[in-house]
């Protein structure tokens, strides 16, 4: 009641050597500290800082109206109970110019970061974002609460850690504008990609399908995992060079309804095929199997590879360009249990 009957409280408490005793002491200490001009240098003089600050029914206002929200964040045991009791969390964290060492310092970052309104923007001016996500029991949660996630995990060391450490990583993928940044910055694409339900959605939803893929140690794995492999390989660039780089290639074209599309828009097909365990099972799922075959460089080697020749013949409208394309015609005909049935066609 003094204090508040004083007109400058903050000189009566800077005057003070035991300033966190009159505030504790103090029934209404949010009162104080708000018609005090100097509140951080009251805080900051202050030992128990943080339960000062709990004591206080406005924290938020008293920490708004704190020149160095930071320091007294920083001096205080359990800056988590205070930011959370705060309603404005988010313009205390964005007022402050070390915000990464106030959630790093914090034993809830993931409560707090969730009760603020503008993530993002306290993540963008966090130096260490990638800390923070870390420390994050519900990064995932954070992260789609948050506008600009694709920019905060681009700013982020260590992206792939924290995609793996979230539940819902296809989420945050799938509302990340640049999503192909994110994956391309981060060392362990394979397993997010794989960690992920989606993985279809986010390889579908980003501009360098092809990029990521090539980028990943288990570029089957990813897309055995996928529902519609087909239609990520079809938005790909450079088709060939992923199925090459899988150890399963007919595990995924088997997977796939259009298998020609991916074979025809492939600069070597005839390496794909040559790859592959189960050749004739592909061109037979094959609808325009010719075209696949007159764009291959090696289409014997491919017909001799086949243990089904004859089908995959008699399947083909064009047999005699197929046929005359080949340097080793005998071989494969030879190979032909139907000999008869490929040369009348």
């Amino acid at each position: 009641m003094c204090l508040l009957q004083c007109e400058k409280v903050d000189m009566c408490l800077l005057q003070c050597e035991k300033v966190e005793m009159c505030l504790l002491h103090c029934e209404k200490v949010d009162m104080c500290l708000l018609q005090c001009e100097k509140v951080d240098m009251c805080l900051l003089q202050c030992e128990k800082v943080d339960m000062c600050l709990l004591h206080c029914e406005k924290v938020d206002m008293c920490l708004l109206h704190c020149e160095k929200v930071e320091m007294c964040l920083l001096q205080c045991e359990k800056v988590d109970m205070c930011l959370l009791q705060c309603e404005k969390v988010d313009m205390c964290l964005l007022q402050c110019e070390k915000v990464e060492m106030c959630l790093l310092h914090c034993e809830k970052v993931d409560m707090c970061l969730l009760q603020c309104e503008k993530v993002d923007m306290c993540l963008l001016q966090c130096e260490k974002v990638d800390m923070c996500l870390l420390q994050c029991e519900k990064v995932d949660m954070c992260l789609l609460r948050c506008e600009k996630v694709d920019m905060c995990l681009l700013r982020c060391e260590k992206v792939d850690m924290c995609l793996l450490q979230c539940e819902k990583v296809d989420m945050c993928l799938l509302q990340c504008e640049k999503v192909d940044m994110c994956l391309l910055q981060c060392e362990k694409v394979d397993m997010c990609l794989l960690h992920c339900e989606k993985v279809e959605m986010c390889l579908l939803h980003c501009e360098k399908v092809d990029m990521y893929l090539l980028h990943c140690e288990k570029v089957e794995m990813c897309l055995l995992h996928c529902e519609k492999v087909e239609m990520c390989l079809l938005h790909c660039e450079k088709v060939e060079m992923y199925l090459l780089h899988c150890e399963k290639v007919d595990m995924c074209l088997l997977q796939c309804e259009k298998v020609d599309m991916y074979l025809l828009q492939c600069e070597k097909v005839d390496m794909c095929l040559l790859h592959c365990e189960k050749v004739e099972m592909y061109l037979l799922h094959c609808e325009k199997v010719e075209m696949c075959l007159l764009h291959c460089e090696k289409v014997e080697m491919c017909l001799l590879h086949c243990e089904k020749v004859e089908m995959c013949l008699l399947h083909c409208e064009k047999v005699e360009m197929c046929l005359l394309h080949c340097e080793k015609v005998d071989m494969c005909l030879l190979h032909c249990e139907k000999v008869e049935m490929c040369l009348l066609h």
